[in-house]
């Protein structure tokens, strides 16, 4: 599974800031920016100096190590499905089918961790419980995404 540190997942996210820092450094009318040494910024994040693309990646680093441990599980999970079934743009009905599902997944957690056993939910039994909560988590993000993507 892929996590948020690893280098590839933040060489993603450092490119993806360095577009959008692009973007918008664009729309206010500037066209160079350039770096205490000298290097011009305003190009493709893959055509920046190891230098100029540390910055980035140190800015995505530190966003990334303030983020809530739970946020970060969604989000890996987010990824893990998207290398496991691919990115999909289902009809409303599917994703609604898909998370009906994952909100079984769940209930059996729970019922099989507290119910079944007669337990009030103790630790090591809430770790099932909360790995199915983040999956159906990242399916509710991985449909806003698609939503959002279409707007």
């Amino acid at each position: 599974m892929t996590t948020l540190t690893e280098t590839s997942a933040v060489e993603r996210i450092s490119a993806a800031v360095h577009e959008r820092w692009m973007q918008s450094k664009h729309e206010q009318g500037v066209t160079s920016r350039k770096s205490e040494t000298g290097e011009e910024l305003m190009v493709p994040y893959n055509e920046l100096s190891e230098a100029a693309k540390s910055l980035d990646r140190g800015t995505v680093e530190a966003v990334l190590a303030a983020l809530p441990v739970g946020i970060k599980h969604v989000l890996e999970e987010r990824a893990r499905q998207d290398e496991l079934h691919g990115v999909h743009d289902y009809w409303e009905p599917v994703w609604f089918t898909i998370l009906g599902e994952e909100f079984g997944e769940v209930a059996k957690a729970v019922e099989s961790t507290t119910f079944a056993e007669g337990l009030v939910a103790q630790d090591n039994h809430r770790s099932k419980i909360r790995e199915e909560l983040v999956q159906l988590a990242a399916v509710c993000v991985a449909w806003i995404e698609r939503m959002d993507s279409k707007a």
